[in-house]
């Protein structure tokens, strides 16, 4: 099993050194990391980070989810399984669960993450979760996310019967995405387990956090 991970950033932020190692760590031999980065980054990027394998995004397109698409895009249909993890998040060890799952050949797994502060490592709190993925949307209704990309696992063909990203939004494309992928008659697979971390910057921590109970 094949698994390509995403990771769309402009290199500079000392947490991508935590992004990269955990994918490396907990996804081992299963797993392809690929940073989509400005082209003039990606000297600095290979130097630093052991020959990674770069893409150079496409300058006439700006933005986090047309970066996303065209790393996917370019590479997705190569590889079985597809996921994308921000520059300042990680993997934790139970992330190698949903490949585990995964490898039962099920559309799609899901988990939950911890929200941690950005610059302490300090964890704020777990959030909640369900197996209820079929509520998506429903849940959207009553301002609960179900779940963040951190923790996912998406068999790449349905990635691309969805259409990737809408590029027209700047923060909630994924969010979109999950609610059309709710939509489908596909079976999934839902992980109550922590699998990634999410880091919060200490100037978000007076919002509410999406730590329903479901």
């Amino acid at each position: 099993m094949k698994i390509l991970v995403i990771t769309a950033t402009l290199g500079n932020r000392p947490s991508l050194a935590k992004t990269i190692q955990s994918v490396k760590e907990i996804g081992g031999k299963n797993v392809t990391h690929i940073i989509v980065t400005p082209e003039k980054n990606i000297p600095q990027i290979k130097a630093q980070y052991n020959n990674i394998e770069c893409l150079p995004e496409l300058p006439d397109k700006k933005g986090i989810y047309a970066a996303l698409n065209h790393g996917f895009f370019t590479y997705g249909k190569n590889f079985d399984y597809l996921t994308f993890i921000n520059d300042d998040d990680y993997w934790l060890p139970d992330f190698k669960i949903l490949i585990g799952e995964a490898q039962k050949n099920v559309d799609f797994v899901y988990g939950k993450v911890n929200f941690i502060l950005e610059n302490k490592d300090k964890q704020i709190k777990e959030m909640a979760c369900s197996n209820q993925f079929k509520d998506f949307i429903p849940l959207l209704h009553h301002n609960i996310v179900l779940f963040t990309q951190q923790a996912t696992l998406l068999k790449s063909e349905l990635f691309f019967k969805i259409g990737g990203f809408n590029e027209n939004y700047k923060l909630v494309s994924d969010t979109l995405f999950w609610a059309k992928l709710s939509l489908l008659d596909i079976n999934y697979k839902y992980i109550p387990k922590a699998c990634a971390g999410y880091t919060i910057p200490v100037s978000y921590t007076h919002l509410t956090l999406p730590t329903n109970s479901l």
